[in-house]
């Protein structure tokens, strides 16, 4: 019965990380983008900017539904272990981006048209 209860809990969990994931996407991301494309006054700088925001989110929430399915500590589900490094490699170039899009919006913003 614990088992089963678990499984539940895990399924749950990852619904609930896809629907944030959504939510961030569908309705967090367009009001960043209408605040950015004025600055950017670049419809392709801004969409690129946006795309990159929307791979991190899919790289945050697919992590977040493994490490609730690698908890589970079943044989067959500890198999998605092996895409963690590769996840954990994007998650990890988020510092040096988050960097990057400081310096452009600061760029952006300072610029004399």
């Amino acid at each position: 019965m614990g088992d089963i209860i678990s499984w539940i809990v895990v399924l749950i969990g990852a619904v609930f990380a896809f629907i944030g994931g959504h939510i961030l996407i569908t309705k967090v991301l367009p009001k960043l983008s209408d605040l950015v494309n004025p600055l950017f006054k670049n419809e392709k700088t801004s969409h690129s900017f946006i795309l990159i925001l929307i791979i991190f989110i899919f790289v945050l929430v697919l992590r977040k539904i493994v490490v609730l399915l690698i908890g589970m500590n079943n044989t067959y589900l500890n198999i998605l272990a092996i895409i963690n490094p590769g996840l954990e490699v994007i998650l990890e170039f988020v510092p040096y981006v988050q960097w990057l899009f400081v310096a452009i919006l600061i760029g952006y913003a300072l610029r004399k048209d």
